[in-house]
């Protein structure tokens, strides 16, 4: 019954926070000194038909008629249409929300093969050269800005060593001779389901840089948060009898303790996959990745409001749902998390 009522609790607080955030981001949007409906007409267009555009856009009616409305639209699961473009902002979605989270999903996995080995590694070697390396590596890629090793990758293996993509998610030649057929939207899986395996390797390099850049918060995180929970499960009484029983440092290392040691890990690591959604926008810059950054950053620059609005109420979606599933799940692995 606690449990219940702790889903309850969390699912209205999360409620709560995505309305006020929805009606922040709707009032700041309409506060930027701009004409929506000039932009929608074009600059030429006449006062009467910018008018006509201002009574289909919605905007003559007073703010709270306009977020009542957008809100009904966006639960039938109408995002509006774009003032610039006027495509549907649904349709805009479709195309650049799978290709962050493509992103973030390769990025995390990077994360769980470099960061949890090199953190059971530090551990197991504790004040050898393995463990000082482990934690000099962690603390780097703990404090470099994610823009700036993704310059720096560019510069150094890109231009210098010649491998891989300075950006974009796939080659000009294999879209046009390897065509990907647009079936989930993930281009690994949509060319793997196809067998399309040129296209395929096309995306995995051009997949690889940019993931490394925004996981390397994660991996320092994941190194040093493993080596911790390793240290202290390492000094239990039931390791000290795997020890006596005679298994060996493999077995004592990854089955027995790492299984214990690895859950507060996790934990830290599904907040990092909820922040790399927002905060692969820098890599997507960089990498000219056709992810929401780019797509946020351009209807930024020609004030294209429903879209910033649009995306920044999916962001929260995720950033909300992802802590509420976090909650949830620690809440009911973790007898020490309080119900309430």
């Amino acid at each position: 019954m606690a449990k219940a009522e702790y889903v309850v609790k969390r699912l209205l607080l999360a409620l709560l926070v995505l309305v006020g955030v929805s009606i922040i981001t709707f009032v700041i949007a309409r506060m930027i000194p701009s004409d929506p409906a000039a932009l929608y007409v074009g600059p030429r267009a006449k006062p009467e038909t910018r008018e006509a555009a201002r009574i289909k856009l919605g905007l003559d009616r007073p703010l709270y008629e306009q977020y009542l409305r957008y809100m009904g639209e966006v639960l039938s699961g109408d995002f509006g249409i774009s003032v610039r473009s006027r495509r549907p902002i649904i349709e805009d979605l479709k195309i650049f929300l799978p290709a962050t989270l493509e992103l973030v999903f390769v990025s995390m996995i990077f994360t769980l093969l470099i960061g949890l080995p090199l953190g059971v590694l530090s551990a197991a070697f504790k004040d050898g050269w393995v463990d000082h390396f482990s934690r000099v590596f962690a603390v780097v890629n703990v404090s470099m800005p994610v823009f700036w090793l993704a310059l720096l990758l560019q510069l150094l293996i890109v231009r210098q060593l010649g491998l891989f993509h300075i950006g974009g998610r796939v080659s000009r030649e294999i879209a046009i001779l390897h065509p990907i057929d647009q079936i989930t939207g993930f281009y690994l899986i949509d060319t793997a389901l196809a067998g399309n395996w040129s296209a395929f390797r096309d995306v995995l390099s051009h997949l690889i840089l940019p993931s490394i850049a925004l996981a390397s918060y994660g991996i320092g995180l994941s190194i040093r948060m493993t080596r911790a929970n390793m240290v202290e499960v390492l000094q239990q009484k039931y390791i000290t009898a795997a020890w006596a029983a005679g298994l060996t440092r493999r077995e004592v290392f990854f089955r027995q303790a790492l299984k214990n040691a690895i859950v507060p890990t996790l934990m830290v690591l599904s907040l990092n996959f909820v922040w790399q959604i927002s905060g692969a926008m820098l890599v997507e810059i960089v990498f000219l990745w056709p992810g929401l950054g780019t797509y946020l950053v351009n209807a930024i620059l020609t004030i294209d409001f429903p879209i910033v609005v649009s995306v920044a109420l999916i962001v929260t979606v995720f950033y909300v749902l992802g802590n509420l599933f976090i909650d949830i799940l620690q809440a009911a692995i973790d007898p020490r998390v309080s119900l309430e």
